[in-house]
């Protein structure tokens, strides 16, 4: 598997989000010879001053060896608290976002609005971090994208997001 830090992975129509910053975490993958890997952004935008959470699933391309979808991707917007939980796991002060739940794990984090509802988990492993997506919209089934980081790699991410978090005020 490869993982190529800070560099966003084209799309299936080579359209850039209209954002920046941003730091990427893409991991192509391939199983039984289908793409089931994602790419995970975090976006700075100074237009509203809010970093944007954005995961893309993998998708099988006739042009490019790993190409991500950003239609069939889930955004999601993350607040001063979010940005806080993400710090703290990052830190090593707690072991997942949001708070403990009943079978040793983590509850992350839940955000709702008229059109549907996202949650974020990520949770310290041995090798790194998971992070995950989920979303759902009215009777739409509910979608979760995900993907594992490594120490270095979150090493980058907890840099950012406190550069990020910087700009915010």
């Amino acid at each position: 598997m490869t993982n190529k830090v800070a560099e966003a992975p084209k799309t299936e129509s080579n359209q850039q989000p209209n954002y920046s910053p941003q730091v990427a975490f893409w991991k192509p993958y391939t199983k039984d010879n289908k793409p089931v890997g994602a790419v995970a952004l975090f976006n700075y935008s100074e237009k509203t001053n809010r970093v944007f959470l954005e995961m893309r699933p993998q998708v099988p391309s006739t042009t490019e060896q790993n190409a991500f979808s950003r239609e069939a991707g889930i955004v999601t917007m993350l607040g001063l608290p979010d940005l806080g939980e993400f710090l703290a796991v990052l830190r090593g002060r707690k072991g997942g976002l949001g708070n403990p739940d009943d079978k040793n794990g983590w509850k992350g984090l839940y955000h709702q609005n008229d059109t549907g509802s996202t949650s974020i988990s990520m949770a310290a492993t041995e090798k790194g971090y998971s992070l995950s997506v989920g979303a759902k919209k009215g009777s739409e089934a509910a979608r979760r994208l995900g993907i594992n980081l490594t120490f270095a790699e979150a090493e980058v991410l907890h840099d950012y997001l406190a550069e990020m978090l910087k700009n915010m005020f």
